[in-house]
């Protein structure tokens, strides 16, 4: 049996048990009793949530987890459980994975000094400014470097687990369990955090016009001029409002519109990977792969296979 311990924080959120949901499916499709939960804090006892839930948990120590979930809030709160205790707990442990702000906890114990780690993109700036030595992403949903796993927390946490568990029983059963808890698309590393229909958030209709301009435009070459006279600016003046307001190019944005439309027809596997790269704007099958390896670190092809497992096995 392989323990997995959830290390809970005062004022802890619900969701900070949704990862523990992927093990408790996986011994149901295994037959078997393969994984035990334990909540765990600094001294065990009761500890209660932010929903006025209260749990009971075991204090850190023996036995050794073979993985250890370090949960977070949505407050400040969350690295009141950074201590001695947890050090020891996460020396021992086989793999360390952080979820919300739970990653701050890992960064005050100094365990992520020079690694790659996300948390919630709320929590970014704040992250950045206190831990400068930590290499932080801000779109991915979940970070692996070694032997710690972070992640955005809420459902990304659900996506951390299918890969831990997918390293240990293999992508076949883990099909199997995202199918028994009725996980519509597995979603990986690289896929962003906040969709890129409502991650751009600009403070002007312009701008907005722009967007909903290449959004329904997909196929067309979207270049600056054609979302510059959207937005009714000129190009260098649309050029410099977009990137204040949105915090990335025109070019950068268009891509994502396009990654988001691509990864969802690739998925529903209705079109061909040709018509799909034409129809998004991409124009060939290549440049479409090549942008699917930069985002997601995997081609269109393998996440239709992926999803093809998925209904085969529903």
């Amino acid at each position: 049996m392989q323990l997995i311990g959830l290390v809970v924080p005062a004022d802890f959120e619900v969701s900070s048990f949704a990862p523990l949901s992927v093990f408790e499916s996986a011994n149901a499709v295994l037959g078997e009793r393969r994984y035990v939960t334990r909540l765990l804090s600094s001294t065990g006892g009761a500890v209660s949530g932010s929903f006025g839930i209260e749990v009971i948990t075991h204090p850190l120590g023996e036995p050794a987890c073979d993985t250890l979930f370090v949960a977070g809030t949505g407050t400040a709160s969350a690295e009141d459980d950074a201590s001695d205790f947890l050090l020891e707990a996460c020396d021992s442990a086989r793999r360390i994975a952080a979820t919300r702000r739970g990653t701050f906890a890992l960064a005050e114990l100094g365990l992520l000094d020079g690694r790659r780690v996300t948390a919630h993109w709320e929590f970014a700036s704040e992250f950045k400014e206190r831990f400068p030595q930590v290499r932080f992403e801000d779109d991915s949903i979940f970070v692996e470097d070694g032997s710690i796993w972070t992640s955005a927390g809420m459902t990304a946490g659900v996506d951390l687990a299918m890969q831990l568990l997918e390293r240990d029983i293999g992508p076949a059963a883990t099909q199997k369990v995202a199918s028994q808890m009725v996980v519509g698309q597995r979603r990986y590393a690289r896929h962003q955090q906040r969709p890129a229909t409502t991650a751009f958030e600009p403070k002007s209709d312009r701008i907005q016009m722009a967007l909903t301009h290449a959004r329904a435009n997909l196929r067309s070459a979207l270049t600056v001029e054609e979302m510059a006279d959207a937005a009714c600016l000129s190009p260098r003046q649309f050029t410099r409002l977009f990137g204040e307001e949105t915090g990335c190019s025109p070019a950068r944005a268009v891509e994502k519109l396009r990654l988001e439309a691509a990864s969802l027809l690739v998925s529903q596997g209705r079109l061909s990977i040709d018509v799909i790269a034409i129809e998004t704007g991409f124009g060939d099958s290549e440049r479409m792969r090549r942008a699917f390896q930069r985002a997601y670190g995997h081609s269109p092809r393998a996440m239709r296979q992926l999803a093809d497992v998925r209904v085969n096995i529903g």
